[in-house]
């Protein structure tokens, strides 16, 4: 697996697929994993006591002049997706579709996030991000399997409905 059992060295296409061409090849379902990863982190972190937050660092198209702006602030590429602060340490994971292989910058930042003392795990799957934050003693207040029971998804609600339940005074009444 890895050097750290985690991941980490998963950085090649494995050897019955062939590697895509592209920086965007696969981008579509590393976003849908970025997304589902935020609801769960949402969920399953323990509170307080873990705070999470998603790095934007790459695959949008910004000017020469934002992105360098950026880079002045302090924008370094190959940063991790993925920030998760638990006791007084940090965490990263950095998501990637099944097939996703680590960018130049990547391999080289990771190391140094590692050599500064903190964890770096790259994941492709719930069930890694997972296995990552029980590795490092991570505790989670929900698992994989009641999060994706979970029935608390809110429902879309047309703006005539939002209106009749505005006007029947049934929607943002607060129940005692």
């Amino acid at each position: 697996m890895s050097r750290d059992g985690l991941g980490l060295a998963d950085t090649e296409h494995p050897p019955d697929k062939p590697a895509r061409r592209g920086r965007r090849a696969g981008y579509d379902k590393e976003d849908a994993l970025q997304i589902e990863a935020a609801s769960f982190l949402s969920l399953a972190l323990p509170k307080p006591g873990a705070f999470f937050f998603h790095v934007p660092n790459g695959g949008y198209a910004l000017s020469a002049r934002t992105g360098a702006k950026f880079r002045r602030m302090g924008l370094k590429s190959g940063t991790p997706d993925i920030a998760v602060i638990h006791t007084g340490s940090a965490y990263f994971l950095e998501l990637k579709a099944r097939y996703g292989t680590l960018g130049d910058a990547q391999k080289i930042v990771i190391p140094e996030i590692e050599a500064a003392g903190s964890p770096v795990a790259v994941c492709r799957t719930l069930e890694e991000i997972v296995d990552a934050l029980t590795a490092w003693g991570i505790p989670l207040r929900a698992s994989l399997e009641s999060f994706r029971n979970r029935s608390t998804l809110p429902q879309r609600m047309s703006a005539a409905d939002f209106r009749a339940a505005m006007s029947s005074g049934n929607l943002g009444r607060r129940r005692s």
